[in-house]
């Protein structure tokens, strides 16, 4: 084999070596990506039920209700969902009035 050949062979491999690793390098991060939005749907799906649990109770219980819409709250800013914020505190802003009336 010339020098020549070497040559070509080394940057041949070298070409393999970085594809794959590139490769993989993909991959990894879209199964990354994939399971944080995977977390973040479970998150925001668990802090919906606690907020339809608050609404449900929220004529018959307003103490159960407040407990669980600060809960909702709590699940809404970690995944940072503004609108969620800003409903769910109005939600408790109407029970605090509510119980100020009565």
């Amino acid at each position: 084999m010339t020098q020549k050949n070497k040559i070509i062979i080394y940057v041949i491999a070298a070409i393999v070596i970085v594809s794959i690793i590139a490769t993989a390098t993909v991959f990894i991060l879209k199964t990354y990506q994939n399971s944080s939005n995977s977390t973040q749907q479970n998150n925001k799906i668990s802090a919906d039920a606690i907020k339809l649990d608050a609404i449900k109770v929220s004529a018959s219980d307003p103490a159960k209700a407040k407990i669980l819409y600060e809960q909702a709250l709590k699940e809404y800013q970690n995944l940072g969902d503004t609108h969620n914020v800003n409903d769910v505190t109005m939600q408790l802003k109407i029970l605090e009035y509510q119980s100020k009336q009565k």
